[in-house]
């Protein structure tokens, strides 16, 4: 033994947060098998510690399936998503195929007409604005 170290320790090595479920249950096996023959009350003492492992354990799954939940959640939502623009684009696709040609070619001329009617209007109004500010 290392220096400084007097004796040979029964406790069981317990730090929060590394316990694993496998681990921890073949513990529970080595201290119901009492090989080392520990006392009644040590058993009871070494059973309670591992069961309170067991219970993180068991609440680190909880917070698990918690999140897995969640991410589940929102890829489900991301796949109604992308479902739904794919939807709309083929709707979108089918209109521009059946769209009727001359029905488009009226509606672009009345909008350049439109648009060339707000230029003109526009351009008047920056013109009238520019002589009332020259004099």
């Amino acid at each position: 033994t290392p220096p400084g170290i007097t004796n040979t320790g029964v406790e069981l090595v317990n730090v929060s947060g590394t316990h694993d479920i496998f681990n921890s249950l073949i513990t529970i096996r080595d201290i119901l098998k009492n090989e080392r023959g520990f006392a009644d009350t040590k058993v009871i003492e070494l059973m309670n510690s591992a069961a309170s492992s067991l219970e993180e354990i068991s609440n680190l799954l909880t917070q698990s399936s918690v999140t897995i939940g969640l991410k589940i959640g929102f890829l489900d939502d991301l796949k109604e998503s992308v479902r739904n623009i794919k939807y709309n684009n083929e709707d979108e696709i089918a209109r521009l195929q059946e769209a009727d040609i001359a029905q488009i070619a009226i509606d672009i001329s009345r909008r350049e007409v439109l648009y060339q009617m707000s230029l003109v209007v526009a351009g008047r109004l920056m013109s009238m604005s520019l002589l009332d500010f020259i004099k």
